[in-house]
């Protein structure tokens, strides 16, 4: 989580497992992005990740999703796509 005088306004998941690492859910609030936090939250999990001996760590990003530019300026590069769905979504409304 990311605090901001005491109110949180960011959070990113690392999800740890013997063979792998990922970071998952990275959210902050509009009114307070692009400011850094971002980037500070995937540094902090590939800091930890690192702590716990994982050299390689996937971002599981939604499609044309805003995270995009920041992780590659991280440099994470696409490897894979998977198709996903979710009830009750259009793939419309996933791309605004």
């Amino acid at each position: 989580m990311a605090y901001l005088n005491g109110t949180p306004v960011g959070t990113a998941t690392l999800s740890v497992a013997p063979a792998s690492a990922g970071i998952w859910n990275l959210a902050t609030l509009p009114e307070h992005r692009k400011h850094g936090i971002g980037g500070a939250l995937v540094n902090a999990a590939l800091v930890e990740a690192k702590k716990r001996h994982h050299d390689q760590v996937m971002a599981i990003l939604m499609p044309k999703g805003m995270a995009w530019g920041l992780f590659t300026k991280m440099g994470f590069k696409a490897v894979c796509e998977f198709p996903f769905y979710i009830y009750g979504v259009s793939a419309e409304e996933l791309e605004k």
